[in-house]
This record gives C-alpha cells, structure tokens and sequence, in this order.
C-alpha cells in the first residue's frame, strides 16, 4: 500500500494514472447510472406488478367468499325447509335428512346441527356427536336470536368434532305456519376453505390471513414460511404482534416485517361477509430478479474493466514502463526497508546508464548502512560485559582480609559461608555467558554478597526479601539488583544498625516491577533531581567498599538499552524518610519464566 502511494504520487506517472483515472470514473459513472435506473425501474415494475397481482387475487377471494357464502346460505335454506315439513317430529328421520345434507355439501360444512325447541340436538354424525363432547355449540345456537330470521354467523371458535377453528352459520326453522320449531346451524370446513383459497393464491411467494369483522382469524395460510408463527404451538398460530400488527393495519397496500422478510400485504373487506383479507408477499423475490440483473451488470463492468486494464498496460509497457521500473527501484528505499537495486542489461541507453550508476550508490550505501549496524551492536555489547564485570579490586581485597581475620579467629564456619559467597558472586559475574538470569538465581547472587557485607561489618543492617515464588522464576537482567542494595546500603543507610533494606517485586500489567526500598536518610529534592536527570551526586560514603562502581545512571541506561526508552529507573525519596528505587523488566506472560 505504501509502494502504491508513492508510485500514485510519481509526475512520470501522470499520464498513465490521468488516462486510468478518466476511463474508470466515466465507465463507474455510466454502469452506476444505469444499473440505478434500471432498479429502480425493476424495483417500480416489480411493486406495480406484484400490487396489481395481490389486488386481483383480493378481488378474486371477496368473489369466492361471496360465492361459499351464498354456498352456506342455500344449504341452511334447503336444510330449513326440508325440516320445516317435516316439523321435526320424528328425530331420526330429521338426522338422515341432515346427514345427507352433510354428506352433499362437505367441500363447503363440517357438521349440521338442529337444535328444537324442547332443547334437544340432532346432528348429522349422530355417532360421532354422542363420542366427542361440544361444548360450544350450545353458545353458537344463540346467534340466530340477533337476527331473527335471517342467516347469522359467529366469530371463530374451536370445534372438537372438526379438531380445528371453525365458523357456525344459523338460520331458524319455522314449520308451515311461520312458527319456529328449531334452528339450524352448520360449522364450514375450515381446511376445505384453506385449500380453496390456496389454489386461489397459486403461489409458494404469497400467503394470506382471513380475519372476521372483529379481528378474530378465521384462517390463515400454515404451509407459508413468509408468517411468524409462536414456538411450539401445535397447530401452528401466529405470533400476538403480528396478528395485532395486522389487524390494525388499515384497508389498502402496506409493508409490515415477516418471519425473514418484508411483506408487501394488501388489506381488504370487501365481500359480503363483512371478513378483512389480508395478502402478503415476500420482498425476497423482488431482490432476487434485482439481483439477477446487477449480476449481469457486474459481469458486464468487470468486462470493460478487464479491457481498461489492457489497454492502460499497453499504453503504460510502451511509452512508461522503462522509468517505471527504475522508480519502483528507487522507492525500495524508504527510511525504512532497504534492499538492493536490480540489473537492468537490457538497455544501453541513459535509462539503463541511470539505473546501473543507481544500483551502485544503492549497493555502497547497503554497505556501509550493514557496517555502522555491526559496529553499534558490538558497542552496545561491549558497553553491557563492561557495566556487568566492574568489580571493585578493593572489595576483594578487603573480603580476602576479612576471610583471613575470620581465620585467624577459627571461625571455621563463617570462613566457609564467605569463601561460598565471594565464589558464588565471581561465578555470576565472570563465568556466566548470558546476561539474563532468572530472579531467584539473582536473589540468591544478592543473599552471598549480604553475607560478606554482614561478615565483615557485623549485624549492622538487616535485610528483608519479599518477593512472591511465583515470580521466583522470571527473566531479569544479571546484576540488575546488587547495585541498588549497594547504593541503598553506603549512601541511603550508611551501615546503620538500625537500617532495613526490603526487596519486593509485584505485577503490574506485563511487567513485573522489582523494588528496592530502606528507611536511611533519603534524599533532597536537588539530589533527585539531579539523579533522575542522568547526573550522578559527587558525595562519596565514608565507607567505600562496594563490589561495584555500576551506579544509578548506569543501570538506568542498562535498562533503556535492553527493553526501549519507556523503561528504566523510577526514584522516589525524602529527607530523613528513606528511599525506593523501583526497576520494571516486562514479562507479558508465564512463557517467558525459565
């Protein structure tokens, strides 16, 4: 990307980028403005078409509702009169009149009831009327008293004898001089209903929803997946929001949220009955037609796109490429990467002169670049080994005087304890070849060189490690402590016997801070600052017997040189109260314990 900016930046470029430039932005502009148009003519003929198609299916289920209904109508009319001759007198004869009239008319009704006037029932599947209980049919009678004489349904109700929702028509029955002897009462067939319509629907993209004229759903397409059906409901039934949402829309074309799509639906009442339609498509179907024709359109594009690319690398391989390459060369080296410049022995002209003087200056500068590398690493290395191997000759002159004191006393024991000590801080200082250790090895290195200090000086101090064992086995730089337990030691307590020096270490993030704190004297805020801004103070301790002359400054640049400029001493201190050198050596995770 960066080797694409700086070509795109490039003034031999300009002619090949203006020509690009202009053929692209004039074909995106064409192919952009024809593909909008197109869908959004597709989109305006897809919505026209699919309202005309749903309007006509509306029209076509009023005229079908209108026509059962009239269906219903003449079956409670024939049923009436039959029965009104015959006044009802004899039960069973009225029953085979009624389980005829069922067994003609089970496309349209389910079951054909009569209720007299002495309250008992006759039923068309007399049988099956005595097996299964209807408790509601008793309250479905009751509709023809609020239009006497005239044809009545119900709102939608369960019918066990259907095992389904269901409507009841009823009409009454009056025998030959106009009294009523009984009402008669058939229940539709609501999946011959649902089955007439979906063959009127002719369509797996299109559904509907039958509402009566009080918002109950009478029926409703269930092999649909454009509905949003409640989980777990056998039979299958619409969620509440979206009967609700549905109900409430008013008549006309609507878009309302589906299962897994936007529905286009059309609401209407207009049949006889006074029932709400409501048709619904998916808009999926529309995207898919829209996405067919983009796809077309993209081929097309990729197409010309293809021939654009040809003809500006011709134009390009002819007229540009030659300074071309010679500048991909020179971008190699960006402040950054660097690598060498390619032959070019093809041309023996001033390109080619160019790019071979090029490559040369490019070679002489690797050169000399890989060189100066080399000569700082080993400076860096040296400058390391040197802070690493500065032991004081007096310390081992006086802890050799102190050992032979120590014998002359036949104190055979310390002798052994400061002979280990000095071999276990020589052995860590010299012999070792790496310049990382683990926290307990250099925990240990402090605890010998403690030793010696308390061998030669008595208890005059005390010293204190707390340091969690799960940090025992972190990676810290070698030597990274002693010089601050020295320093804390012959300038912060000067060997009082009252002194604590305390070792801590905690976690803070990815680094694990390593601290050295004592209760001395402390510093002024002059002698800080003089610290923290790299100068060492000059005042020398009456008692100069360290094992090193690696000071504060030092270790603060070890740091900064092995982990990065954020890293490094932190000092804090006061007069009389002390002082708290804290040295942080990141550690992200426990890959990097040894």
């Amino acid at each position: 990307m960066r080797l694409w900016r700086a070509l795109r930046n490039r003034p031999y470029l300009s002619m090949q980028m203006k020509l690009f430039y202009t053929l692209t932005t004039a074909s995106l502009i064409l192919f952009s403005g024809l593909l909008f148009f197109s869908l959004n003519g597709f989109k305006d003929a897809f919505y026209e078409q699919k309202t005309d198609d749903m309007t006509l299916y509306t029209e076509r289920t009023g005229q079908f509702l209108d026509m059962y209904f009239q269906n219903v109508r003449n079956i409670l009319l024939e049923a009436s009169r039959t029965l009104g001759e015959d006044g009802l007198q004899m039960p069973e004869e009225a029953e085979a009149n009624l389980a005829r009239v069922l067994e003609l008319n089970r496309e349209f009704i389910s079951q054909i009831y009569v209720l007299t006037e002495r309250g008992d029932v006759l039923s068309g599947d007399r049988l099956l009327y005595d097996i299964i209980e209807h408790p509601q049919l008793t309250e479905a009678f009751r509709i023809v008293d609020e239009n006497p004489g005239l044809i009545s349904w119900s709102q939608p109700y369960y019918s066990p004898m259907l095992v389904d929702d269901t409507v009841a028509f009823a009409l009454s029955v009056t025998d030959g001089r106009g009294r009523k002897i009984g009402t008669v009462l058939v229940e539709i067939n609501t999946p011959k209903l649902s089955a007439q319509l979906g063959k009127l629907l002719n369509s797996q993209e299109k559904s509907y929803v039958l509402f009566s004229d009080q918002g109950q759903i009478i029926d409703y397409d269930r092999a649909s997946s454009l509905l949003p059906y409640r989980k777990g409901s056998v039979p299958k039934r619409l969620t509440a929001s979206f009967e609700r949402e549905l109900w409430e829309l008013g008549n006309g074309v609507h878009r309302i949220k589906g299962a897994s799509d936007t529905l286009l639906s059309i609401k209407s009442n207009r049949n006889q009955l006074g029932w709400y339609l409501v048709t619904l498509t998916g808009e999926r179907s529309f995207w898919q037609s829209a996405q067919v024709v983009t796809q077309r359109f993209v081929g097309v594009s990729v197409l010309w796109f293809v021939l654009l690319s040809i003809i500006t690398f011709l134009i390009s391989r002819h007229f540009i490429r030659p300074v071309k390459r010679l500048a991909l060369q020179m971008v190699r080296f960006n402040g950054e990467r660097f690598e060498s410049a390619e032959k070019d022995r093809r041309r023996n002209d001033e390109i080619g002169d160019l790019t071979r003087s090029y490559r040369r200056l490019i070679d002489r500068i690797g050169t000399l670049l890989d060189t100066v590398r080399e000569k700082e690493r080993k400076k860096k290395e040296i400058e390391l080994k040197l802070l690493l191997s500065q032991i004081r000759p007096h310390f081992l002159y006086n802890t050799l005087s102190c050992i032979g004191s120590l014998a002359k006393q036949h104190r055979v024991q310390e002798v052994e304890e400061t002979i280990r000590s000095l071999i276990v801080i020589l052995t860590f200082s010299i012999d070792k070849k790496t310049e990382f250790v683990s926290l307990e090895e250099e925990l240990d290195t402090l605890r010998a060189y403690v030793q010696i200090l308390k061998a030669r000086y008595g208890d005059t101090f005390r010293f204190v490690v707390d340091v969690p064992e799960a940090h025992l086995d972190f990676v810290v730089p070698k030597m990274i402590l002693q010089p601050l337990v020295e320093n804390a030691l012959f300038h912060g307590l000067a060997l009082n016997e009252a002194g604590v020096i305390t070792i801590r270490s905690e976690r803070d993030g990815t680094n694990l801070v390593l601290g050295v704190e004592d209760n001395g004297v402390g510093m002024s805020e002059k002698k800080l600052r003089s610290i923290r801004e790299g100068r060492a103070y000059e005042e020398r301790p009456t008692r100069s017997s360290g094992l090193n002359s690696i000071g504060l400054p030092n270790i603060d640049e070890r740091l900064k040189l092995l982990y990065g400029g954020e890293y490094g001493l932190r000092i804090r201190s006061a007069p009389n109260e002390g002082t708290v050198v804290e040295a942080a050596v990141p550690c992200p995770s426990e890959s990097l314990k040894i």
